[in-house]
Parts: structure tokens; C-alpha cells; sequence
């Protein structure tokens, strides 16, 4: 447990070698989502599959859908958010934010995601941690639990 706190205590670890060990190699294509246009479909470590359908290159605001095969039957979920970057500082380490959020509807709870996206090894990556909340619990403290996740474009149909 230290060591995954420890992986998380800064936003740089989010993208490091040892956090995305843990996302099982895939081939990225082109024509697939990129940090610059997140418009496409990303998939986790768990299976979930985040569809970006749309990024207003005003406001930054994201529109999209969420699958999680984990407790939902595979149902699809609204998804809405937000991306931002400023121009690229020469020196400094330059990545593009995006935090998101699902209404999982009648199951009576939300999970936000906040982080950011990078492109690491030709592969652009979007590292996020995420909080779950929900309305019932077995005890008053786990009410909201906390991790992270590790996004990657999904494979394309060949």
C-alpha cells in the first residue's frame, strides 16, 4: 500500500514505468485518439471503455460515453468533462488535463475522474485518479473511494 501512495503522492507519477506496467501492452493506430484530439474511444486496465464523442475547442468541454464491465452488465453511461491546456513552455514539462465524470444513473453513485494526458513511447496516455461515491454503503466511511486509472486508445478494427 505505501508503495502505490507513494506512486501517487506527486501528478508526475501518474505516468511513470511502474504505474503502466500494469496496463497490458497494446498497438496504438494511427487515426486514433491523441492527446491533442481526444475525440475517440480509450480503454483502461479493467476493461472500461471511455468514448470522447466530442472536445468544443472553446470552452474545452467533453461529451461522451462510459462502459465498465464491472457491476453494470456492460451498460453505457453519459459522460461529461472538461480538457485544458496552456501553450507549451520551453523547460518545463507540458501535458494536456482532462477530468470527466459518470453518472452510473440507478446504481446511485458518481465517479470523477481527474488527470492528465501525455504521450509516452509514441503512445499517448491518459493517467487520472478517480473518486467513487455512493449514496449506500455498509459504513458511513466508504461512502467515496479513491484510485486511479490508466487509459490508452483502444485498438482499431483491422
Amino acid at each position: 500500500m505505501k508503495k502505490i501512495l507513494g506512486l501517487l503522492a506527486t501528478v508526475g507519477a501518474l505516468s511513470s514505468p511502474a504505474l503502466l506496467a500494469i496496463v497490458p501492452s497494446t498497438v496504438w493506430a494511427a487515426g486514433s485518439p491523441t492527446c491533442a484530439s481526444l475525440v475517440g474511444s480509450w480503454g483502461n486496465q479493467l476493461g472500461s471503455t471511455m468514448n470522447i464523442v466530442s472536445v468544443n475547442p472553446t470552452t474545452g468541454a467533453i461529451t461522451g460515453t462510459y462502459r465498465s464491465p464491472s457491476g453494470t452488465t456492460g451498460q453505457q453511461f453519459p459522460l461529461i468533462g472538461w480538457t485544458n491546456t496552456a501553450p507549451a513552455q520551453n523547460g518545463q514539462d507540458n501535458v494536456t488535463l482532462v477530468s470527466f465524470t459518470v453518472n452510473w444513473g440507478n446504481y446511485g453513485t458518481v465517479t470523477s475522474w481527474s488527470g492528465l494526458c501525455r504521450t509516452q513511447d509514441r503512445v499517448p496516455i491518459i493517467a487520472a485518479l478517480w473518486n467513487f461515491a455512493q449514496s449506500n454503503a455498509q459504513f458511513s466511511w466508504s461512502h467515496v473511494n479513491t484510485g486511479q486509472d490508466v487509459f490508452m486508445p483502444t485498438l482499431a478494427e483491422k
